[in-house]
């Protein structure tokens, strides 16, 4: 083989291995290439005195990170779940607490306190003997539900003792909530008229007299 052929052939395999692509590029010790794909056999850290050392921008509808592992991830605080921020989920410390409707001249059911939701409710029915018609979501003069509340009336429209149980989803305390010790008693003297208590004004079955 002649001197000329030979260094056309080194040419030739020296451009191979510049121009044909492989699947993953060592990264241990070098940079890293844009484009392509990086491996390693030590953990790379990203440190910045400045401030946010990493950020990832990808095109729209497509997410800008993507990991092979469902192992969780220690300290990562995010920002949404599934699309949901965290007041979006009830906690394990969440609790629950019985308001009733302590003003028995406005034909209104009980209602929750700001920052609660309503898991359900009950009462009783204005005065000793009565049947309760309606247990339910109180509602407008439209019909409308009125979100987290509780009304209960008999069937000639008298509003009887009507309370709502309420969640603090992030466990704090509920305000009005009742206790133990003066359910019975304001239950019992309400619903039955004793003391001087009377029900709450009639209102015409499937609106509410406001």
């Amino acid at each position: 083989m002649h001197k000329r052929t030979m260094l056309s052939a080194a040419a030739i395999v020296a451009v191979g291995c510049i121009a044909i692509p492989t699947g993953a590029y060592a990264a241990n010790g070098g940079s890293w290439l844009l484009g392509r794909s990086n491996s390693e056999t030590a953990t790379t850290t990203v440190t910045s005195s400045a401030g946010t050392p990493l950020t990832l921008n990808s095109g729209s509808g497509t997410p800008p990170l993507v990991v092979n592992r469902n192992i969780r991830v220690t300290n990562l605080n995010a920002d949404l779940l599934d699309g949901l921020s965290s007041g979006s989920f009830a906690r394990n410390t969440a609790k629950t607490g019985v308001v009733n409707d302590k003003n028995l001249t406005d034909t209104y059911g009980a209602r929750c306190p700001s920052g609660t939701v309503a898991t359900g409710g009950g009462g009783y029915a204005p005065y000793y003997g009565y049947e309760i018609a309606y247990s339910g979501p109180d509602f407008d003069t439209t019909g409308a539900i009125i979100p987290n509340s509780w009304v209960v009336f008999d069937a000639d429209g008298w509003v009887g003792l009507s309370y709502v149980n309420c969640m603090n989803m992030t466990g704090g305390s509920i305000s009005g909530a009742m206790t133990y010790t003066d359910l019975p008693s304001t239950a019992s003297s309400q619903a039955s008229g004793a003391n001087g208590v009377a029900a709450e004004p009639k209102h015409t079955p499937g609106t509410q007299k406001r």
